[in-house]
């Protein structure tokens, strides 16, 4: 009999050959797309395609959590600061922080004991956080995928 899967089998994990699980993630998801290019000529009575360049996106929800005794964790302060930087010189130049620093993400879902992934490098686009009485402070993030993803294995 089939299995289905849910939220408590999936997985954020930052870093390359040694994956570090990405503490307290609320839920992840990506998108991968494909621009279609016309191929329609004059005379044509309906549209034709071939595809483009393809992309991939996605975002995640981390909860503001942090244990500094936990080294084989990742938390969100170590996520968001790959976007949201201080200027380095702000006496003498307000406007310029380092650049955003790409990282490897992987997108899985735990299957038995291995499971099932998408990773590559990505960038985040956006940081946003949110703190509100009653709830948990969290940090929604975006991000694109520079280039193709490394490895699949959906």
């Amino acid at each position: 009999m089939g299995s289905f899967y849910s939220g408590n089998t999936g997985e954020l994990q930052f870093g390359g050959p040694l994956q570090k699980p990405i503490g307290k993630v609320r839920d992840w998801q990506f998108t991968s797309s494909v621009q279609m290019l016309t191929t329609t000529t004059l005379g044509d009575t309906d549209d034709t395609v071939i595809s483009g360049v393809r992309s991939q996106s996605g975002s995640f929800i981390l909860y503001y959590y942090d244990d500094p005794s936990d080294t084989s964790t990742v938390y969100a302060s170590t996520v968001i600061g790959k976007l949201v930087k201080a200027a380095t010189a702000y006496a003498t130049d307000p406007g310029v922080a380092a650049e955003n620093a790409p990282f490897i993400l992987r997108l899985k879902i735990n299957k038995g004991t291995t499971g099932v992934w998408v990773e590559g490098e990505v960038l985040l686009n956006s940081v946003s956080m949110r703190m509100a009485v009653g709830e948990v402070s969290a940090a929604k993030c975006q991000f694109t995928v520079k280039g193709a993803f490394k490895e699949v294995t959906i």
